[in-house]
């Protein structure tokens, strides 16, 4: 399941609605409709008050989630964005106590040797922390869409999902380790917002 530019031609990315994903709009990260779990939100990652990591719910039961943006990393690329497009991926509104809202993938061998998202900032909270160079990726799967890190020498991988207590931790396994990636769909904000049909 591995993908690289040779086994998926660019295609354009889109919402629930099936309007293409543009950086200009704000957008829910929501599991399709086979997947367990609810919407994308901040969580706890430790032993702070503060919420670095991205988690996803157990179940529906927590509303709607944290609204990001998709932005390429190459202004020239122009709307909509495709797949294959590098992106920084930013959740709408930051904790106080981050650098930023921006995800990073934050590498940490005390923690079970898995690479895990956050935002911008978490290294200054905790020890042994790296964060990655490398960018996110669109890509289309059997259902719905998976965001894949891709690092600068081209080995990448899906986000995948860990249970602990407090959601579903959104992570990278190394190949030795993998399951089936976080199939998701996209919602557009203001069409929740404003009531107009969201498939």
């Amino acid at each position: 399941m591995f993908p690289s530019a040779f086994t998926q031609f660019a295609e354009i990315v889109k919402d629930v609605n099936g309007n293409p994903i543009v950086p200009s709009k704000r957008y829910y990260i929501w599991p399709n409709y086979f997947e367990k779990g609810g919407e994308v939100r901040l969580g706890n990652t430790g032993n702070t008050s503060c919420h670095f990591g991205v988690f996803q719910e157990y179940d529906l039961s927590g509303g709607v989630g944290l609204p990001v943006k998709f932005i390429p990393r190459d202004t020239s690329t122009g709307d909509p964005i495709s797949t294959g497009n590098k992106l920084d991926i930013v959740f709408e509104n930051k904790p106080e106590c981050a650098e930023s809202s921006k995800w990073v993938v934050v590498k940490n061998y005390i923690y079970n040797h898995t690479k895990w998202l956050a935002v911008d900032g978490v290294e200054k909270y905790y020890g042994g922390l790296m964060i990655m160079d490398g960018w996110f990726e669109f890509w289309i799967l059997d259902t719905g869409y998976g965001i894949l890190f891709n690092t600068l020498n081209n080995v990448g991988s899906y986000i995948e999902r860990n249970d602990e207590e407090n959601g579903m931790r959104l992570v990278f396994r190394d190949f030795s380790t993998r399951q089936l990636p976080f199939r998701m769909v996209f919602v557009d904000v203001d069409a929740v917002r404003t009531g107009r049909s969201v498939v």
